[in-house]
């Protein structure tokens, strides 16, 4: 992929679920794409005139409901699977073949070509759209914002690290925030089922006993399978959970707000608030480790706390009631 990249001189991005495909670190890497991704790249991959995509099938999710890359331009697709060359862009020229084979062969076929203006386009980009995170991802002060606790998260990640996330706001926020710096680390997340990473964590940990599994969820997620805890705590299988606990369903509030539109009396809270629950005493409650975490500045001691437990940990974080998500641009949007 970055060899290819490198070669035609062209910008790689990569979707939420081929995330640690590529270091975050790397030069040419703009980000992830989609709904759940960056405007940044959004923005790329709707200005680009040349898509090549590997092993994707090209989904809604992927291309913001079939709005990028915009209708006519140039799509390349290597996939292993007949059924998804073509199959939502036509007069795509495929290629069937193993991805990394067929990768291989490409960019030993292809004739090398600089795009020194382009590339420094798409950073350009990227470094403004980090430019405007900077404010919440450095902030030191209470409560905590999802996307705070992912920097701090990065910052203590392990280099062999499985970061498993939830779906919603916990793949977008971990998605975008969480970064994958080592090549030894691995992120997989829950594609639509919500709650859905605590048990995948319990598995990941179970098939890599030697890695260190972090589960990245809210509240809400959490609250479908924690007494999965138990199960941990008797297979000895330590995963470490991070719970995104602002004591609500946050990505709910968005629709519930178009639902109700201005008025004041109903029940909306009943929709998506939760009463505040202590998931560390809970923790504790399964003979598990369980930490709170209120302040920016516990949560690398807490962390390392976590680590170094012999037992499944939770790590409860405090957040910002019902903070919501900002969500990419994608084409067409107001």
């Amino acid at each position: 992929m970055c060899a290819l990249g490198e070669r035609i001189g062209a910008p790689v991005t990569t979707t939420l679920d081929a995330k640690s495909m590529i270091l975050e670190t790397h030069p040419l890497f703009r980000g992830m794409v989609g709904t759940y991704g960056r405007s940044c790249t959004n923005h790329i991959v709707d200005e680009a005139d040349l898509i090549i995509y590997l092993g994707s099938n090209t989904s809604d999710h992927t291309t913001a409901g079939w709005t990028m890359p915009k209708s006519g331009t140039p799509i390349i697709q290597i996939d292993i699977d007949p059924v998804e060359l073509g199959r939502n862009y036509p007069n795509t020229i495929g290629m069937l073949c193993d991805v990394r084979t067929g990768l291989e062969v490409l960019t030993k076929a292809v004739q090398g070509s600089q795009h020194d203006d382009w590339l420094a386009y798409t950073k350009k980009l990227v470094d403004d759209w980090w430019q405007e995170q900077a404010v919440d991802l450095n902030r030191q002060t209470s409560p905590i914002r999802p996307q705070q606790l992912c920097r701090m998260l990065t910052e203590v990640l392990p280099s062999n690290a499985i970061v498993v996330a939830d779906t919603g706001y916990s793949a977008l926020w971990s998605g975008n925030f969480v970064e994958m710096r080592h090549p030894g680390q691995t992120f997989i997340r829950a594609a639509g089922s919500l709650g859905w990473s605590f048990p995948a964590a319990i598995g990941a940990k179970a098939a890599a006993p030697d890695r260190p599994v972090i589960c990245f969820t809210g509240d809400g997620g959490f609250s479908y399978h924690l007494p999965e805890l138990e199960t941990a705590r008797r297979c000895g299988l330590k995963t470490i959970t991070i719970v995104n606990n602002n004591h609500c369903l946050s990505q709910g509030l968005k629709n519930l707000n178009i639902a109700y539109g201005s008025r004041e009396q109903g029940r909306k809270s009943e929709c998506y608030v939760y009463l505040e629950t202590d998931f560390a005493k809970i923790a504790q409650s399964f003979d598990c480790f369980g930490i709170t975490v209120e302040k920016p500045g516990d949560f690398k001691a807490a962390f390392a706390a976590a680590l170094a437990s012999e037992l499944p940990a939770v790590i409860d974080v405090k957040t910002e009631f019902a903070y919501q998500a900002e969500m990419a641009w994608i084409p067409g949007a107001k």
